[in-house]
């Protein structure tokens, strides 16, 4: 009897100490994955809160974007009227802002809904006026008294300040995009600046409501010595971050993101309840089970394992899916090509970028959510055309990544036709077009992102040519970007360095083959790099806008010379120099006024200065050019028309033109050596210009038998190699002078 008492009592001991050890495992089990799930919950807050941050980045900057388009427009314009441009505000500025308008340099604002206040006192008109583009803190709408955001960007005319414009945008906007959706709506968000006032406030109930200044009020819920101290020096020097706190006995976290305007942070606070919500119900689940302990941790087990997968699916998808193309994003995408790429050694594959062409007519016409629409249906039409081993990801607005197999140049192309294809077939009244930028992995450690970068490099080629969709990457695509980049860094410097270099050619009357003038050309002689040709960094600087300045500059340059030989300072008669204007310039009204005012500044007679202007850039806007070609001449500056015959104009087309010379392109010259026709072109060419009274001059000679000819057909004036190359000032006094002695003599 006592043995079985014994065999029961140890059955019983043994059995609870089972009992007590599969509860302790079970407990240290659920708790470590109550953690881990925590952990993952908060990773998904700073994850939303940054996301938060990015939009109202994208959206600010984008509203911005707008503004400044709309100021740029207005820029353009001949005559700055104020009627005239809120008509065009009110036509240009999106909707969704509440109230736009322009204000003067002194200060007085004019709305598009006929109000007017003096806004002289505003922070950011006076930023606008001092050329920065920006949008401001919190404000009170001097009308109806409700918050607004304001954004506002200068107004140039002639390099100069002549306005600011400026769009409100109510708060409201603002407030929508920081709801944080998860969490049952107990989480919350606001916008501060660096010292801590309120930029956009929340209308959550779980917040702290209003507030003056987010620091001061911080230790009345629970934020306070090194909590506080960390929170305030992180956000002072730009960090992101978040902390643990306590309010209302609650636990509570607070994570801090910066946004990229201003000194803007976004906070979201979140109970910690809401967050361990499925962890509270673990633990439920675990104080329910303990009578069958047994079962209870198979059970247990198995609903932790299910629940953290379906919460690593939901973070994942948060993470990797973009929910507007209803496809992988770029960190997704990043992870499958590093993946692929790993496991798949003996593949080729090439990166590719294609981009819809002229996406925002799709808005425009449709709508933004038919052009949602539209990159579903891309995003369908790449997957259903891709292989194993082969993924995409929208990266960007309209632009799509895409790792395919890569056999050779011809089946890629052949595999996006198809790809396009399928695009192409989702509007009947409107063809979508797309442009591609391909590059073969020849380097497979590269980083992801550099394989993208190389793909839009060669996507950006394609876009600019418009002769084809399509552009493989080659190395020299890339130096070429670099080498750009490096000679727009140091283009300012150089100017005001003085390494743009004035080089002239001499131009030769026929009648006695003496020097007439000359052609004024630009050199860069870099420190280091030495000369570097116009061909290098003049298209560059004419894509840039910095043609605008160097044209200035050389036609000053040119100024100068004259000035020095007029006061013989080298004992050399000044002669006429030709000065060739880029078409950039010729959308500046007060071109001829600057001329004329540097010419002043010198002295210099207007009879010693031809400004050249190129046919393409006449005819690309002739009303306009001719315009400009007039107050030129009124001013006494002599114009000609460089490279005729390049384009597509006739003589006939000129004969109004106020031009003085008319300078045949040196194609020309090329096809007299090889074409007899064009022995006869150029005769013709030469007698029509005569008939109309102007003077002829010949670029691009180079042989003997080309100067017979010219000089046979009546040409005025000749330049070229078989004279002369492009020489230094120094040079070109040489000649001059020993064509003075040759006459004296």
């Amino acid at each position: 009897m006592k043995d079985e008492k014994r065999r029961s009592i140890f059955i019983v001991i043994v059995t609870l100490l089972l009992i007590l050890i599969l509860i302790v495992i079970g407990y240290n089990f659920i708790k470590q994955a109550i953690a881990g799930l925590h952990r993952e919950k908060l990773n998904y807050l700073m994850e939303l809160s940054a996301k938060s941050a990015q939009n109202i980045e994208k959206q600010i900057k984008g509203d911005l974007s707008a503004i400044n388009t709309v100021a740029s427009f207005i820029s353009y314009k001949n005559e700055f009227d104020i009627n005239s441009t809120l008509s065009v505000i009110e036509e240009s500025v999106d909707k969704s802002f509440k109230r736009a308008g322009v204000i003067l340099t002194d200060g007085t604002a004019y709305t598009t809904d006929n109000k007017v206040s003096d806004f002289s006192d505003r922070q950011y008109f006076k930023k606008a006026m001092n050329g920065e583009s920006n949008v401001s803190d919190r404000l009170l709408d001097i009308w109806d008294g409700k918050e607004i955001n304001v954004y506002a960007a200068p107004i140039y005319q002639n390099n100069e300040i002549i306005g600011v414009i400026f769009a409100a945008k109510s708060q409201e906007q603002f407030s929508e995009a920081l709801k944080i959706e998860s969490f049952h709506g107990e989480g919350y968000s606001y916008i501060i600046n660096s010292d801590g006032r309120p930029v956009v406030n929340t209308d959550n109930v779980n917040s702290i409501g209003e507030f003056e200044n987010l620091f001061d009020v911080m230790g009345n819920y629970g934020i306070y010595g090194e909590k506080f101290n960390k929170i305030k020096n992180d956000i002072s020097q730009g960090k992101t971050d978040s902390i643990e706190y306590i309010r209302d006995g609650a636990k509570r976290q607070l994570c801090y993101s910066k946004i990229g305007v201003n000194d803007w942070y976004i906070l979201s606070a979140v109970p910690d309840r809401a967050i361990s919500m499925q962890s509270q119900r673990l633990v439920n689940s675990l104080i329910i089970l303990t009578s069958i302990i047994v079962l209870f941790i198979v059970i247990t087990s198995f609903i932790i394992n299910a629940a953290l997968q379906k919460n690593n699916k939901n973070l994942e998808k948060l993470a990797y899916y973009d929910d507007v193309a209803e496809c992988s994003n770029w960190q997704k995408f990043i992870r499958d090509v590093k993946n692929i790429i790993s496991k798949n050694s003996n593949i080729d594959f090439a990166m590719i970028m294609i981009d819809v062409n002229k996406f925002k007519v799709i808005n425009d016409i449709y709508g933004y959510e038919e052009g949602n629409y539209v990159l579903k249906h891309i995003a369908r039409a790449i997957n259903s055309n891709l292989l194993s081993n082969e993924t995409f990801c929208r990266i960007s607005s309209d632009n799509f990544n895409i790792l395919m197999k890569y056999e050779s140049n011809e089946k890629v192309i052949e595999r996006l036709e198809a790809i396009i294809r399928a695009i192409k077939g989702y509007f009947d009244t409107y063809e979508i077009e797309i442009t591609a930028g391909i590059y073969s992995l020849i380097d497979k450690s590269l980083d992801v992102n550099v394989l993208s970068d190389r793909s839009n490099i060669s996507r950006s080629i394609a876009k600019r040519r418009n002769d084809v969709w399509y552009h493989f990457f080659e190395e020299k695509n890339r130096l070429n970007i670099l080498k750009e980049k490096e000679i727009e860094n140091a283009m300012e410097k150089a100017l005001q360095n003085g390494e743009f270099e004035l080089y002239l050619q001499p131009k030769y009357s026929l009648a006695n083959e003496e020097i007439f003038g000359a052609e004024a050309l630009v050199r860069w002689n870099k420190p280091g790099a030495g000369l570097i040709l116009p061909a290098e960094f003049i298209p560059i600087f004419e894509r840039n806008g910095f043609i605008r300045k160097l044209d200035l500059y050389m036609f000053e340059k040119v100024c100068k010379q004259i000035a020095d030989w007029n006061m013989n300072s080298s004992n050399i008669s000044a002669v006429p120099i030709s000065v060739n204007i880029s078409r950039v310039n010729l959308t500046s009204h007060d071109l001829a006024y600057n001329f004329k005012r540097i010419s002043q500044k010198y002295n210099v007679n207007p009879e010693f200065i031809e400004i050249e202007l190129t046919e393409s850039a006449i005819f690309a806007d002739v009303d306009n050019i001719i315009d400009i070609m007039m107050k030129i001449k009124n001013e006494g500056f002599l114009v000609s028309i460089d490279d005729f015959g390049s384009g597509y104009s006739s003589l006939s087309a000129i004969k109004n033109l106020p031009a003085d010379f008319v300078k045949i392109d040196k194609s020309f010259m090329n096809e007299v050596e090889t074409d007899e026709k064009g022995e006869k072109v150029i005769l013709s060419i030469l007698s029509m210009i005569r008939m109309l009274g102007l003077f002829s001059v010949a670029e691009g000679v180079e042989t003997e038998s080309q100067v017979r000819l010219l000089k046979n057909a009546g040409c005025d004036i000749v330049q070229g190699f078989y004279y002369s190359k492009p020489i230094t000032v120094a040079e070109f006094e040489k000649l001059i002078a020993i064509q003075v002695d040759l006459n004296v003599k």
